[in-house]
């Protein structure tokens, strides 16, 4: 399964072990690793437009091979388990393609669905079981809350304000660096305390990449309850993007940081362990 690196990094990334496996199994026994492949690829080509178009040729595509090679299945209970399985994968995979464009999400839908449907007609396929096992509600649900969650530039003018980190009253930031070293988060407290205190452009903060799950959403959860806050624009999440690298100095790539805290925000069940271990360094950073 090597050369379907990706989708199998986006599966392990986006669900739960056992679930997983039931994808993995799936998608061997119908031979349809690698479209799923390939639409992962497409996702994280940056110069591939996330436009109404190419999600829904995406869609339809995926529909159709779905629905051909599940119908060669000939136990009906496998047929019914094999499209709730693709369900979720192929859910998730909208989610993450939409997200990437909330902007025009509203024509992207209006769009999907209408391909889907002519889909539908050209195939001879049934658009009403198709919606029990796609529930576009849901993912509409998801992708409006994420619209939500984007912060409106400040109308205030940012211009002469140089772009940093302020940390504020609310937390102890001398027992957040000391926990984050302690347990290998980072490498250096001085350079965090410095990333805070006494920033400068070219500084970096060494952070362990295995972590950086719990380095996306402790951010968010620091600017978001007021443990800190950023001067000038672009948000926490690009200036991180400029300051934070992994042990080997590499940064972490443009976008990554905010993609990964909104797959936690949308799917905290599936992060509960980095949710977990945040909850418990943020109560034992809070001031009394």
């Amino acid at each position: 399964m090597e050369q379907y690196k990706k989708i199998i990094d986006f599966i392990e990334e986006h669900f739960a072990e056992d679930e997983c496996n039931d994808i993995f199994e799936v998608l061997i026994k119908t031979k349809l690793s690698k479209i799923y492949n390939q639409t992962a690829l497409i996702l994280q080509d940056e110069s591939m437009p996330k436009d109404e178009v190419v999600i829904a040729n995406l869609a339809s595509g995926l529909l159709t091979s779905v629905s051909y090679k599940v119908g060669k299945l000939e136990n009906p209970t496998e047929q019914h388990q094999a499209l709730s399985n693709f369900a979720r994968l192929t859910e998730r995979l909208l989610i993450m393609l939409v997200s990437e464009n909330l902007d025009d999400s509203q024509q992207i839908f209006h769009t999907l669905e209408r391909s889907l449907r002519i889909t539908c007609i050209q195939f001879g396929l049934d658009y009403k079981m198709l919606r029990l096992f796609f529930d576009f509600e849901k993912i509409k649900m998801i992708v409006n809350s994420l619209k939500i969650r984007v912060v409106e530039p400040s109308k205030e003018s940012n211009a002469i304000k140089k772009q940093r980190y302020n940390w504020l009253e609310k937390g102890k930031i001398e027992e957040l660096a000391d926990i984050l070293q302690k347990e290998n988060y980072i490498k250096s407290k001085k350079e965090f305390f410095d990333l805070f205190l006494k920033p400068k452009d070219d500084m970096k903060v060494r952070w362990n990449e295995e972590k950086k799950f719990h380095l996306a959403h402790l951010l968010n959860r620091l600017f978001t309850e007021n443990y800190a806050k950023i001067e000038g624009n672009k948000g926490y999440f690009s200036y991180a993007e400029k300051h934070f690298a992994s042990y080997e100095q590499e940064f972490f790539p443009v976008n990554s940081l905010k993609k990964i805290s909104s797959q936690i925000s949308i799917f905290p069940e599936e992060f509960s362990s980095v949710t977990k271990d945040i909850d418990e360094i943020l109560s034992r950073i809070e001031k009394c």
